[in-house]
Order: structure tokens, then C-alpha cells, then sequence
């Protein structure tokens, strides 16, 4: 797990620097609107912090990396880059990979919450099922 945290430090700092080079780029070419998927992608690395400090939740350095690629994907390759307007199998593709993540935070809610909830299997079984339920893809 060490090289987990290595890489998911490496990751955020690499992220943090290319999206102040996209501020910079924005506003030197007057694109002021893009500024909110810059502002977003600061607000999203923030996310595993915020578990952590508010809600209490130990996020898992695996779980960090995971987290960090889809932020990789869906933000800075598909938003910033324009990826996702661009091409039309992109959006697919983030889509399928947020599915593999919502079903991971699900898992990990249900282990969060398996000290209250041993009594109450029909809620852990409503739960898998509410989030494996396939959302249509626009």
C-alpha cells in the first residue's frame, strides 16, 4: 500500500500542476467559461480529503488511485481536453469506468455500515441492488 500513497501523491501533485497550467492557458486565450472545469477538477481532488476529515470514512490508497485515474479520465482528458465533445466512444468508456467505481464506494459503504447493519440484510441487499441497477446511457 506504501506505493500506492507514492503514486497517488505523485498523481495529485501532477494534477495540480498541469491544472494551473490550463488556468493560466484559459485565460491568456480569454476562455473564462472553461475556468469552472478547472475549478471542478481542484474541488474533485479534494473529495478523498474531505471523506476522510468529515465524514470519517478511511479511504483505501487503492481506492485513491482508482479515483484519481477516473478524475484523470473524465475531467482532465475528457472536460479540459475536450475529449468527451470531441468523440462519441469516449463518453462510453467513462461511463463504464464510473459504473466500476460507484459499484467500489457501494462495497465500501456497506463494510462502513456492516457493524449497524448485521440485523438488516434486506437493507444490504436493496443497497447492491439500487446500485447495480443499469442508468441509460445518453
Amino acid at each position: 500500500m506504501k506505493t500506492f500513497k507514492i503514486i497517488n501523491t505523485l498523481i495529485l501533485i501532477s494534477l495540480i500542476i498541469i491544472n494551473i497550467f490550463y488556468i493560466g492557458n484559459n485565460i491568456i486565450n480569454g476562455k473564462f467559461v472553461k475556468l469552472l472545469d478547472n475549478g471542478l477538477l481542484f474541488l474533485s481532488l479534494l473529495i478523498p480529503f474531505l471523506s476522510k476529515k468529515i465524514i470519517k470514512i478511511n479511504l483505501s490508497e487503492l481506492f485513491n488511485f482508482f479515483y484519481y485515474i477516473y478524475i484523470i479520465i473524465s475531467l482532465l482528458i475528457g472536460e479540459i481536453m475536450l475529449l468527451m465533445k470531441n468523440t462519441l466512444w469516449f463518453d462510453k468508456i467513462v461511463h463504464f469506468y464510473v459504473g466500476f467505481i460507484i459499484s467500489i464506494v457501494a462495497v465500501l459503504i456497506i463494510k462502513h455500515n456492516s457493524k449497524n447493519l448485521k440485523e438488516k440484510i434486506f437493507f444490504n441487499i436493496l443497497f447492491d441492488i439500487a446500485c447495480a441497477k443499469p442508468q441509460p446511457v445518453s
